[in-house]
């Protein structure tokens, strides 16, 4: 995508550049679910236990150890839902409605997946604000704000055919066929299988929590949602998807640890789900030697 090729050169320069990189936006970006659960308060417990979740999971794969374009947007991504949330109890919420489709847009011209997530911003919007057609405009303008904006520079550059035939290629050519080995297949089996647990113990208490605390966790499960669909159903989606997925899934996980009752068994979960992880990293580094 342009605004990715354009910053591109600067952030892979070599391949240990660009692990490093993407260890400062990892850590930054943990510390920005951080401020966002200050902020709206998903989880009433004070913990960090999401934003160390977040990192095990973009550590998880050798894919999503690099400057990726999906790491890129995922701050976008982020901004989006910051503005969405700030929306919520406003009566006149268009600043902060097109703030979040424009921030889309902008995540979707840097990793073009993310365009599919708009699909999730809508639904959330549903889920925080009863439907009002000239606010859905308002996100829909906000959204096609950047993409036009693209277009016209495109098209005074003389670039804009070329564009769209990559985009063409893209979606028809690209067939991802992300092979795991056994030890990948652990870890992301037993990441599901926390996961599931901890959408159980949400359901379990959700009668008791704040009102504004189950619609923002609707909201992330919708994110997570579409984010898995998409990986399921369009070829041209690929593990690297799993950079945006590992926000509601880390607030999700979060939210059924802090609510567990027995505190052992989430502890040994915990230390399992490091243990796989460590297992598949070792592993895979075993097969690169040799």
């Amino acid at each position: 995508m342009p605004l990715y090729k354009f910053i591109s050169p600067y952030i892979n320069y070599n391949c240990y550049v660009s692990k490093i990189i993407a260890l400062v936006f990892a850590i930054t970006q943990s510390f920005y679910l951080s401020k966002l659960n200050k902020d709206f308060i998903f989880i009433k417990q004070r913990t960090f236990l999401h934003a160390l979740i977040f990192l095990i999971i973009l550590s998880s794969s050798i894919f999503t150890q690099y400057a990726i374009p999906a790491l890129i947007a995922n701050f976008f991504v982020l901004f989006s839902i910051d503005w969405l949330y700030s929306s919520y109890k406003k009566n006149k919420p268009n600043i902060e409605l097109f703030n979040a489709g424009f921030m889309m847009a902008v995540a979707g011209l840097i990793y073009f997946n993310a365009f599919i997530l708009i699909t999730a911003l809508f639904i959330s919007y549903m889920i925080l604000h009863s439907f009002k057609f000239k606010e859905f405009l308002v996100i829909i303008t906000g959204f096609i704000a950047p993409i036009f904006i693209l277009i016209g520079l495109l098209f005074l550059n003389d670039t804009l055919f070329l564009f769209k035939d990559e985009i063409i290629k893209f979606i028809t050519d690209a067939k991802y066929n992300f092979k795991m080995d056994l030890s990948s297949y652990m870890f992301y089996g037993y990441l599901l299988f926390i996961l599931l647990i901890s959408i159980f113990k949400i359901m379990s208490v959700y009668s008791t929590k704040k009102i504004s605390s189950r619609t923002f966790m609707s909201s992330f499960f919708i994110f997570f949602l579409v984010s898995l669909m998409s990986y399921i159903i369009f070829p041209f989606v690929g593990i690297d998807i799993l950079v945006i997925a590992a926000v509601p899934i880390s607030y999700i996980i979060t939210d059924g640890y802090v609510n567990s009752k027995n505190s052992f068994i989430s502890e040994l979960n915990f230390a399992l789900l490091i243990l796989t992880l460590i297992f598949a990293q070792i592993s895979f580094n075993f097969q690169q030697w040799f």
